[in-house]
């Protein structure tokens, strides 16, 4: 694989790749290579060339490597020498193994130190044992001094995972190296150590220690990240935030370091721009935006302007003014791959970026540029969404649809509405736009249902099956009362004899408001079955005049359905009695929140959540409820 086998870093290697036999007519082979620098990995992609019956490249290995690791790839094939890896030490000029060579090699096949590629081995089937990983440790610590530090926190955990003899008396050598070291990193890792063998006080003595010798440093920032979090006070909060900005300026260093307790700068960013947001002020949008990395930029526009555009709580001319300039950032710096994704090559990045980007920004940005006017940037931006998600996102290709319709794009507008037939990304006014292009070219309705039946993807049906299987439940329903909008009494005892629906939803719940295209759907599927019925429950509400709220919803947007409020129990702040009831029985929690009831009043089916397509969720009402008419 690797010539030479045994490289100088800073020197280039030959890869000599020897295909599998279902890779031999492979138009492409590229290899993925995870390099071991100064106990970090990075990944690079190599594309390989064809010669003869090998595929050939050359990496060039970083100064810093320790330890090489391929994985071969094509299209539809990825080769890891059948789980043990193709891998290759890396020796310094002097012929001895790099820094990491050994260290590398032991930690990577195991899922306990942190260290190991993601989605390279199946580790729980193919990890080593911690007796190997010590051994590996073992000898990187007694060949390479300049890896005592770094690794030493994992090398006493091997040391106890793999219950060695005299680890007591090791780990001491240990601790005592460390701590007349005297370093930053050496002192960390001498408190992770306490901590992991429980010794608090000690643990807390060294942090104490690290935060008064460096007052700037590494475990300086943590400490104080900490204490901002326990905060109550959200304008204290905010005030500490900045100061510790000014305290800390951002490097890689420190970001680095700061990432393995689950923190980011971006933590500090978007809670300085949500405390505003609180606070009705937005003017540090423009301020630190630009200081953001891809993946929090994603957070910040779900939190500023997905939410409140969905929830309807700011009009979308004000939330395009922050969505232009977080999307504009986002577009700008997607080639830039952050720390947290060191694992992935440049062009898996280049994917996930791009996936990310449509998936959870461009779906609501032209939401909300075709709603205030803007059609023709909001049909670009479509198209640019389209490109990844391929007709997978309902809402986008109902936007898309009336974009084109309004651009008199019949010919797109067909295959579109085709396309989302088959992927069950369809909703109800999709429906009716190609049922009046259908009529538009044939001047007849006649063949309609079989034209859209040819579309539907004959998997589809199985699919469901197995779907609603996960939702399939047992149990009486609960007896219950409620009242309706108009102030008359539903229950369950007059509804016997008859299959039915609850939906439980909130004014506060976004999916629940966003499944009601598909429970229309659905209710309109069954307007004419006396046997079945569909009830809305409003339920978890915290606001007064909320059912006021609720009939208004309903009726603005044109839902046709049964509306009833959930019962208050005595002492409760919220409306929550009879769905309480369901979840407590259950063990469940959530809304949207579905139950599908038989004749017998007996429990078929609870669903949670919804999925994003209407089509999709309406025929996975419509095969519960056919399902719960069936049960004798």
């Amino acid at each position: 694989m690797f010539i030479p086998n045994r490289p100088v870093a800073g020197q280039s290697v030959s890869l000599s790749y020897q295909p599998l036999k279902v890779m031999e007519n492979a138009k492409w082979v590229k290899a993925y290579i995870y390099s071991f620098n100064h106990f970090q990995w990075n990944t690079y992609e190599i594309t390989l060339s064809k010669e003869n019956s090998l595929w050939k490249g050359t990496f060039n290995i970083p100064q810093n490597s320790g330890l090489i690791i391929a994985k071969i790839v094509t299209d539809s094939v990825i080769d890891n020498n059948d789980e043990k890896s193709f891998a290759c030490m890396i020796s310094d000029s002097s012929k001895s193994f790099m820094p990491g060579a050994y260290a590398g090699w032991g930690l990577f096949r195991s899922a306990n130190y942190g260290y190991d590629i993601p989605n390279y081995i199946n580790l729980d089937k193919h990890a080593v044992s911690d007796t190997v990983v010590y051994f590996w440790l073992r000898r990187e610590v007694e060949n390479r001094r300049e890896s005592n530090v770094p690794m030493s926190f994992a090398y006493v955990k091997s040391l106890k995972n793999a219950k060695i003899q005299d680890a007591t008396s090791k780990e001491a050598k240990v601790m005592n190296f460390l701590l007349s070291n005297g370093s930053e990193d050496a002192l960390i890792n001498a408190m992770r150590i306490a901590q992991y063998n429980g010794r608090k006080a000690q643990s807390d003595s060294i942090s104490e220690i690290i935060v008064k010798k460096y007052p700037q440093g590494k475990w300086a920032f943590k400490k104080t990240f900490d204490a901002i979090a326990m905060v109550r006070d959200m304008n204290v909060t905010k005030d500490k935030m900045l100061e510790m900005l000014q305290n800390f300026p951002i490097n890689d260093e420190l970001e680095s370091f700061i990432k393995n307790y689950g923190r980011h700068y971006d933590d500090l960013y978007q809670t300085i721009l949500y405390i505003d947001a609180v606070n009705k002020r937005f003017d540090g949008i423009e301020k630190y935006i630009p200081r953001m990395s891809f993946g929090g930029s994603v957070n910040i526009f779900y939190r500023l302007v997905e939410v409140p555009h969905l929830r309807k709580d700011t009009p979308d001319s004000t939330l395009l003014k922050y969505a232009d300039i977080i999307v504009n950032h986002m577009e700008k710096i997607k080639n830039i791959k952050s720390v947290d994704y060191d694992y992935m090559s440049d062009e898996e990045w280049e994917k996930w970026a791009d996936k990310s980007l449509a998936k959870n920004v461009y779906i609501y940005y032209v939401d909300m540029l075709k709603n205030v006017g803007n059609s023709q940037k909001a049909l670009e931006y479509a198209y640019k969404a389209q490109k990844v998600l391929e007709y997978k996102s309902a809402l986008l290709n109902e936007d898309m649809a009336a974009l084109l319709s309004q651009f008199d794009k019949e010919p797109e507008l067909q295959t579109l509405l085709e396309k989302s037939i088959y992927i069950n990304q369809t909703s109800d006014k999709m429906m009716d736009m190609l049922k009046a292009l259908y009529y538009k070219k044939h001047h007849s309705y006649e063949g309609y249902d079989k034209y859209v039946a040819s579309f539907k993807n004959p998997g589809d049906k199985s699919t469901l099956v197995n779907t609603v299987k996960e939702y399939k439940q047992s149990g009486m329903m609960p007896a219950w009362k409620l009242v309706d909008a108009s102030g008359k009494t539903v229950s369950s005892e007059l509804l016997k004899g008859k299959v039915y629906v609850l939906d439980f939803w909130a004014s506060w719940c976004v999916p629940c408001k966003a499944s009601f295209p598909g429970m229309k759907m659905a209710v309109e599927h069954y307007k004419d079955d006396k046997d079945v019925k569909f009830y809305f429950v409003d339920t978890e509400e915290m606001i007064a005049g909320y059912q006021a709220k609720a009939v208004a919803y309903l009726k603005a947007n044109n839902y046709p359905f049964n509306l009833l409020f959930d019962s208050k129990e005595k002492g409760s702040k919220v409306n929550d009695g009879l769905v309480k009831k369901i979840t407590s029985k259950y063990s469940i929690s959530g809304i949207p929140l579905k139950i599908i009831v038989d004749r017998n009043g007996a429990i078929q089916f609870i669903a949670i959540g919804y999925k994003g397509s209407p089509s999709g969720l309406s025929d996975e009402m419509i095969e519960m409820i056919e399902q719960a008419k069936n049960v004798k």
